[in-house]
């Protein structure tokens, strides 16, 4: 029940006598609006639908302000309540250039008459590109010497390095810490390096791979639009070949253009034999890491001073075993551990996906803004 002016209205579905007492209150110009915005509110949607129907459209013959006050609540409240169906996406792996090429987002509006009818969502699926591996997860070996570390092996005194008699030697260190590219002797590697880590090498346009790729994130997208709308795969049988026709007919199209060229027809500098041969041996003396404060820059530090800092670090050096470690040594298995943090979560009702499921690992980049250079762990 809700009390206005000296009458009393039962608001809960009774939209006849809230229709009437709101014309009353209209005509007297007394706090109509309150009144209004109370039932609206609070009412169902389905005599929220009703009073849409039968009684907003009469109440703009007394009062325009008041109809258009009136449908702005309404439109308000059924917006809030309707969830916005979302296009599903089409996950493809970006190999080649050919990809682009092919256009395929204009190709998946050609067959969307094909959707059936019956689907909630009638929007063609969006289109996201999986990216190639950078150059940096071929460059960057950081993580590999960390993983490879055998503590005893590097606290003998074997390991020996020739920082001193380089140019590139870091006075403050005593060893090669340096984001200078001139250390690299091979021309061609050092090119690369200079477009950062996140650069990545074209391939070969390959028709076969195109097809490929598309035709895989098709099939993706095709089973799981089907789930969602609770229908079996086979029901976009048809949208699926009309689409992988016209990616036919489009590559066919493409190869046949006068003007069209093999936009990559070199081979990758990171597949030459000479750079390869070159990088292995790069990383056998050093460790490439990124540099701090500058993401896209590359960082050369002599292998040995590197392993030196991170022992010092875990008080696992000769000179520094004596001192109180904030690190605890655990003798047990890794999957011990990780099986301990699952569990722990899962208390808390916190799911680990799969890769997840690891321990971080521990390394350092240099900070190469600072006077000497210092590292960041």
């Amino acid at each position: 029940m809700e009390k206005e002016g000296e009458g009393v209205v039962d608001i809960s579905n009774d939209v006849e006598s809230f229709s009437k007492q709101l014309l009353i209150l209209i005509k007297k110009n007394k706090n109509w609006r309150h009144f209004c915005y109370k039932f609206l509110i609070e009412c169902s949607l389905k005599v929220l639908n009703v009073f849409k129907l039968e009684v907003a459209h009469s109440i703009n013959n007394y009062s325009k302000n008041a109809s258009d006050f009136i449908s702005d609540l309404i439109n308000q409240r059924l917006r809030l309540k309707t969830k916005p169906t979302r296009s599903q996406f089409m996950r493809i792996y970006f190999d080649n250039k050919g990809i682009e090429m092919v256009n395929i987002s204009r190709l998946l509006h050609k067959v969307n008459d094909a959707i059936p009818d019956s689907f909630k969502i009638q929007d063609p699926p969006t289109v996201l590109f999986l990216r190639s591996p950078t150059i940096g997860s071929k460059i960057f070996n950081y993580k590999d010497v960390v993983e490879d570390l055998e503590t005893l092996e590097w606290n003998d005194d074997e390991h020996k390095c020739d920082c001193s008699n380089s140019e590139f030697c870091d006075p403050s260190h005593g060893h090669i810490v340096t984001g200078n590219l001139n250390i690299i002797t091979n021309d061609k590697l050092r090119s690369l390096l200079t477009k950062g880590p996140t650069y990545r090498e074209a391939n070969k346009i390959d028709w076969k791979k195109v097809f490929h790729c598309i035709k895989r994130g098709v099939c993706e997208v095709q089973q799981k639009w089907c789930t969602k709308e609770k229908v079996a795969a086979a029901v976009l049988d048809e949208w699926s070949s009309r689409l992988l026709h016209e990616v036919k007919l489009q590559i066919r199209a493409i190869k046949k253009r006068p003007s069209f060229r093999f936009h990559s027809k070199s081979e990758k500098i990171l597949d030459d034999n000479d750079v390869k041969s070159y990088l292995s041996e790069l990383h056998e003396k050093f460790v490439i890491t990124p540099t701090d404060k500058a993401g896209n820059n590359f960082s050369v530090v002599c292998k040995k001073f590197y392993i030196q800092c991170l022992l010092k670090e875990l008080c696992l050096s000769k000179d520094s075993k004596k001192k109180k470690s904030t690190y605890k040594n655990l003798k047990i298995k890794q999957s011990i551990v990780v099986k301990r943090h699952v569990q722990y979560m899962s208390k808390h009702n916190i799911k680990i996906e799969d890769d997840q499921k690891r321990l971080p690992f521990l390394y350092w980049i240099p900070k190469m803004h600072k006077t000497p250079s210092k590292k960041s762990i």
